[in-house]
């Protein structure tokens, strides 16, 4: 009965630990983080196994544009809608020239670092 209890808080922390991977925050994780060009996010991220690797990801399919600012979205396809110049600003926000000025985009919201991978957050 003890092995089946910690097995199960075993599995219910583990899903935790993932499920807050999922929801962003990779810059926690991520160095040398940079835009190479007006969509296209580089960073070295921790794989969790003291490893890292050099990972690139299409923002398009995380970014789209809001009234006053850049949201998560999937495949909201920032760039293609008039966002242009796009460079990081400090640490994990990243500012666009977009149709109606510029925007801003928390990254950490929007992208998650799983296993060295950069992907969009859930």
């Amino acid at each position: 009965m003890q092995f089946t209890s910690f097995v199960a808080l075993f599995v219910a922390t583990l899903s935790s630990l993932q499920s807050s991977n999922a929801a962003g925050d990779f810059s926690a994780t991520c160095t040398n983080i940079f835009l190479p060009s007006n969509n296209f996010l580089e960073a070295t991220c921790g794989d969790g196994r003291g490893g890292h690797t050099t990972s690139e990801l299409n923002l398009n399919a995380c970014i789209g544009i809001a009234a006053t600012q850049l949201v998560c979205k999937a495949n909201g396809n920032y760039a293609a809608l008039g966002c242009a110049g796009c460079e990081i600003v400090t640490g994990e926000f990243m500012e666009c020239g977009c149709p109606g000025g510029a925007k801003i985009a928390n990254l950490d919201d929007c992208v998650a670092n799983i296993g060295g991978i950069l992907t969009c957050a859930s």
